[in-house]
């Protein structure tokens, strides 16, 4: 498996001028590298609420990329989310659900999905998607695979579902707000406005 931050790095690097959601563990380690006025880190009182965000402000802005990465505990919190967005099937849109089998940020307790809980056949978050009626929906847990991705994650009309298979990670991961949730929307939503008008 591949590690949370070089995930987040691969996404950092070749971003350009998509705007990038990010939540609870992925949000805490997308604020240690370089964010800009197109990042939005999403740490709220509860989780599940990243994918329908992702997706209003996609169906906002068309014209914009918008990549969304949310965790596997958050993706549990609302997986009818999945075919709300497949149903609107904003092509500009891409999900990603880093799979680390765990409630990271609260106590590393394993999910309902992890390999440690499951009495049958393993759980895939990219086979839901698939079934939901994705355009498209892989799992990656290698650099070369993230790297095969790149088309779909930065340029292929979607919307498209990734999985990324990462190790837990240790010590200290509780989120830290980056600051007034309420100031960090308006400015998001100016910045999609001045879009907009321009």
């Amino acid at each position: 498996m591949i590690e949370l931050p070089e995930v987040l790095k691969f996404i950092q690097q070749r971003r350009g001028e998509s705007f990038v959601f990010t939540t609870m563990g992925s949000a805490r380690e997308w604020s240690k590298g370089d964010v800009q006025d197109r990042d939005f880190m999403y740490i709220p009182s509860s989780m599940g609420q990243l994918p329908a965000l992702a997706m209003g402000f996609a169906m906002a802005q068309p014209t914009q990329r918008v990549i969304a990465v949310n965790g596997d505990g958050c993706m549990l919190m609302n997986l009818g989310s999945l075919v709300t967005i497949s149903a609107q099937s904003p092509q500009n849109l891409v999900l990603c659900v880093v799979n680390n089998g765990e409630y990271e940020v609260t106590g590393h307790q394993p999910t309902v999905a992890h390999s440690s809980r499951r009495t049958s056949n393993s759980i895939s978050f990219s086979e839901i998607a698939k079934g939901a009626g994705w355009r498209s929906s892989t799992s990656v847990s290698t650099i070369a695979e993230l790297t095969a991705c790149e088309e779909i994650l930065f340029h292929n009309n979607g919307p498209h579902f990734i999985e990324f298979m990462v190790k837990p990670m240790a010590g200290d991961v509780a989120p830290r707000s980056p600051g007034p949730a309420p100031a960090r929307a308006r400015a998001l939503r100016e910045l999609g406005l001045a879009l907009q008008q321009s």
